[in-house]
């Protein structure tokens, strides 16, 4: 069986930085719906066991037995493509199990305790539990503070070999702990871990037990989908170009401005290398310009700043970085998943530009430009 979880980053949900569980959930949890909600439930195919004699002067192992792998274990999981690891951990909660009987009976002529766990020898505690005459379903919680923790429940007296089995259909509870994911990058991470099944295994039911299997391969899934989101407020997707003062310098007499510039923030959610291309309505050459309708064209350039954030293969942090027309520049992170990365555009006019500009007085310069954001998956 196979324990599945997934990561799609999305900006909408950037709060969300950690994987969701998709394992299908156990039956159990169309009826008693209130656990689940609590805990994740999923099947473990363990198999049958049916049982010998067992006596209540036997010794403890021998009565109606089950030990868990409670405590945590560790398994590591790779993405076949890229060889990159991760870790994750997993461990049993709790244990939804059935008895069922050859034919009706009382359960009180059998057993010291009912229902099944209400007062089981051992840590084991009831959560849900239900009985008729032939058959009874319990849920128990398993501690984590007791690593292979056993419970068992006496006989009363001599019950004979075929009386009652466990059905396949064993259910478990469980704790995943994933790793975060924005230090991993896209891919499907997958990795297993084996349990045995029987007298000394991980799953125990005791030394009366006759299970019909010997190990369960439970397979780890883990998926990472971090897509590329750039967020940007309307009102930043203007830039009214001006002095890095104001205008009160000039228009007190002042000397002309040396560069108009314009700072526009954004956010930048992603998880992959990605490539910036820019594009303009009006160009020369790589740079874009600005024109007043006139006879007057002045280029102006698009600077960018991304925190933690690094051009291929230059290798320089994407720091004041130009842009230039229709050339895309590869961008790749520091880290892995990369949210809420508060950065910059620097669009700016400079001093060439400004005093061409100035020839015109009265006139509006204007340009509409593009920047095209690509995940390199």
């Amino acid at each position: 069986m196979t324990i599945k979880a997934e990561y799609n980053a999305r900006a909408s949900t950037s709060w969300q930085v950690q994987f969701q569980d998709t394992t299908p959930q156990s039956p159990i949890c169309t009826t008693a719906s209130s656990m689940c909600q609590r805990r994740k439930f999923t099947d473990f195919p363990l198999g049958t066991v049916n049982y010998r004699d067992m006596r209540p002067d036997a010794p403890r192992e021998e009565w109606l037995y089950f030990r868990f792998p409670s405590a945590f274990r560790e398994v590591p999981v790779v993405d076949s493509l890229s060889g990159r690891r991760a870790v994750v951990k997993f461990r049993v909660t709790s244990y939804v199990g059935r008895y069922r009987t050859a034919a009706p009976h009382d359960y009180l002529q059998f057993w010291e305790y009912l229902p099944f766990g209400s007062a089981a020898l051992g840590p084991c505690n009831l959560l849900v539990g239900s009985m008729n005459p032939s058959d009874v379903m319990w849920i128990w919680d398993v501690p984590v503070e007791s690593p292979q923790t056993s419970c068992a429940i006496k006989p009363k007296t001599t019950i004979p070999a075929g009386t009652f089995q466990i059905p396949d259909g064993h259910g478990v509870g469980y704790e995943l702990v994933t790793p975060d994911p924005r230090s991993m990058r896209n891919g499907t991470y997958v990795g297993k871990l084996d349990y045995t099944i029987g007298p000394g295994g991980d799953f125990d039911f005791g030394l009366s037990a006759l299970p019909s299997r010997s190990r369960i391969e439970v397979a780890f899934e883990l998926k990472v989908r971090a897509d590329l989101y750039v967020l940007m407020a309307d009102g930043n997707r203007r830039a009214v170009l001006e002095p890095p003062m104001g205008w009160t310098a000039w228009a007190a007499g002042g000397a002309a401005p040396q560069q108009l510039r314009r700072d526009l923030g954004f956010e930048i959610f992603v998880g992959a290398p990605f490539t910036v291309t820019l594009s303009c309505a009006s160009a020369v050459g790589d740079r874009c310009t600005l024109a007043n309708g006139g006879n007057s064209r002045v280029p102006y350039s698009v600077l960018m700043t991304i925190p933690g954030v690094y051009n291929f293969p230059a290798a320089e942090p994407v720091e004041r970085m130009e842009l230039l027309v229709n050339q895309p520049v590869l961008m790749r992170m520091f880290s892995g998943y990369m949210s809420n990365i508060r950065s910059k555009l620097h669009v700016e006019a400079r001093k060439d530009s400004v005093d061409e500009m100035l020839k015109h007085p009265g006139s509006k310069y204007n340009d509409v430009f593009t920047l095209t954001f690509n995940a390199a998956l």
